[in-house]
């Protein structure tokens, strides 16, 4: 797979390849492989994992708010605008709607 991103995904700029890959703590085989292909860590960040063995904590909504799957309600202005926020970005979200377009229908972003 990596072969077929540098072969078909890397930027090229006065003939210099580019290509960001990512790859977390867990991910060993991954990191050796970059290694001996000559990548370079740019930056780290803890990478936090729970595989949720003991079922997830119970919690208790804020009054006015319900908990909804995408089956029930699939909107991508107020996905996208949680998204935004969550993560510590302005108030108002960007207008790259195509981007937003593009993750939600990926495999992880599932509706159930």
């Amino acid at each position: 797979m990596l072969t077929y991103a540098e072969n078909e995904l890397a930027q090229i700029e006065n003939g210099q390849h580019s290509l960001e890959v990512s790859a977390n703590d867990t991910q060993t085989a991954l990191r050796r492989v970059l290694e001996a292909r000559g990548y370079t860590p740019r930056w780290s960040h803890p990478i936090l994992h729970d595989d949720y063995a003991n079922g997830f904590l119970q919690r208790e909504l804020p009054k006015g708010f319900t908990l909804r799957t995408l089956e029930e309600e699939d909107d991508f202005h107020k996905i996208y605008t949680c998204l935004w926020k969550g993560l510590g970005h302005s108030d108002k979200p960007d207008d790259d709607w195509d981007c937003r377009r593009q993750m939600q229908p990926g495999p992880i972003f599932a509706k159930t």
